[in-house]
């Protein structure tokens, strides 16, 4: 795990052991570590993680973007940050990994020594993929299954992923790990996790007054630890939605909360306090990302992105990181909607009424729109004062399009760095060969992997 410098020190692992009244250093009984762990651990608070861990069953907990996994004493709290990930595989496999540890690729000599990898065995290179030497893996933290000899392990190859461990004389159960028992907010007070719209909804009911009044959807009893102070009245709903301001907007990031500003017709730039006085905008936002959430949870989002990126640029992607206009995908519904709204005329204001003599309402399935501002929306309409804007689009680095990168990790479910560097290059001389098998029982010998924009379960 990563730490800092002398200028500015850190650390990416927590311990909080004030429930646990185990051996602060290694038990002579337990196993001795690999020196390398032992020479990271000595004199650190964690140190006693070192000893041999009492096994138990497996409990996970997802939180916005947190996860939580118990185990007999311990309790892992994982904030995955950008890159990080859970990877699963056979125990032998794992063991394989471990026998092949080395010093990191970290420019300081010193600590490369101190920040581990683990090379990759050849035999799970795919021939013509990427050709960058040996393959490594960082590996964080490590569950493994006894009955089933499988192990889980929290990779990370940017090493940003945080790590907070709790730890209690009382072994961890089920029950811990659902919302509303006395440890679940102290699972998430380190990261200050707050509600989760898809497992908590039930404890957002009826507080729509508390959160039209302060942006807080949380009961009292699930706003641990209080939320910040306020943002300034004119704060922009994306500013907000990214901040996850007063707890309201856990698991949304800058990809889902652009994406869903668009969905829902709303202005990236436009204030939290007019949606809050609006009861239909308000009404609009808090369905709207009920909605979005739901489908992250469907078994057909699941099995149609996991296994490829494109899949999920091309039919979950609508505004994010597109610089070249967007297909308004969901229909023409939407494209009505905005042209209703007056939200393409550039000489209209925003939240005024459009004369229906203006409107140019669309009969096709696709509209393809430009994208003027930085903001990732389409809407041209003029902005109301006090409002922010953003200025002309550019071809700067920062607005690089998804299909300007290669091998480079953007975003989505199949694109951490492992499943990135084995994508097979058709462009190299060795990929032009390579069968590329993609969901049918068809087989493409060259060009470009298939992809599909719609979003139909029966695809």
């Amino acid at each position: 795990f990563a730490e800092g410098s002398e200028a500015h020190a850190y650390s990416s692992l927590t311990v909080d052991r004030r429930r646990y009244s185990g051996p602060e250093n290694i038990e002579p009984s337990s196993p001795t570590p690999p020196a390398t762990y032992l020479a990271r651990s000595i004199n650190e608070p964690y140190l006693f993680l070192m000893n041999q861990n009492m096994p138990g069953k497996l409990h996970v907990a997802g939180r916005g973007k947190l996860l939580a996994v118990a185990c007999g004493q311990h309790a892992t709290l994982l904030s995955f940050g950008l890159q990080s990930s859970i990877i699963g595989m056979p125990e032998p496999t794992y063991r394989e990994l471990l026998s092949l540890e080395q010093d990191s690729t970290n420019t300081d000599s010193e600590k490369a020594k101190i920040l581990r990898s683990f090379r990759i065995p050849d035999r799970f290179t795919i021939a013509g993929s990427a050709d960058l030497g040996d393959r490594k893996i960082n590996i964080f933290a490590v569950f493994v299954s006894i009955a089933s000899a499988w192990v889980w392990v929290v990779s990370d190859f940017n090493r940003i992923v945080q790590m907070h461990v709790i730890s209690r004389d009382k072994p961890f159960e089920a029950n811990d790990l659902k919302p509303g028992s006395d440890e679940w907010p102290r699972l998430w007070y380190h990261f200050k996790g707050s509600f989760d719209w898809i497992m908590e909804r039930p404890f957002s009911r009826g507080c729509a007054p508390d959160m039209a009044a302060n942006i807080e959807l949380p009961s009292a009893i699930q706003r641990t630890p209080p939320p910040p102070e306020p943002l300034a009245p004119n704060t922009s709903i994306i500013v907000d939605m990214c901040g996850n301001t007063g707890g309201a907007f856990s698991g949304l990031g800058r990809h889902t909360a652009n994406d869903l500003l668009y969905l829902l017709a709303i202005f990236p730039g436009m204030p939290y306090h007019v949606i809050c006085s609006s009861n239909t905008l308000f009404a609009t936002l808090k369905s709207g990302i009920a909605e979005y959430m739901d489908q992250l949870t469907k078994s057909s989002f699941l099995d149609d992105v996991s296994g490829s990126n494109d899949r999920y640029i091309s039919g979950y992607i609508d505004v994010f990181r597109r610089t070249k206009g967007r297909s308004l995908n969901s229909v023409k519904d939407l494209y009505n909607f905005y042209m209703k709204e007056g939200l393409f005329d550039p000489d209209h204001t925003i939240g005024q009424p459009y004369p229906q003599e203006k409107w140019t309402l669309s009969k096709t399935q696709f509209k393809w729109m430009p994208a003027p501002i930085k903001a990732y929306t389409i809407i041209c309409a003029k902005r109301p004062v006090g409002w922010k804007d953003g200025p002309q689009a550019s071809d700067s680095k920062m607005l690089r399009c998804f299909g300007d990168f290669c091998y480079v990790t953007t975003i989505g479910l199949a694109q951490f760095r492992e499943l990135v560097l084995n994508q097979v290059n058709i462009k190299a001389k060795e990929g032009a060969s390579v069968v590329v098998k993609r969901g049918r029982p068809s087989k493409i010998s060259v060009g470009f992997p298939l992809s599909c924009s719609c979003r139909a379960e029966s695809c």
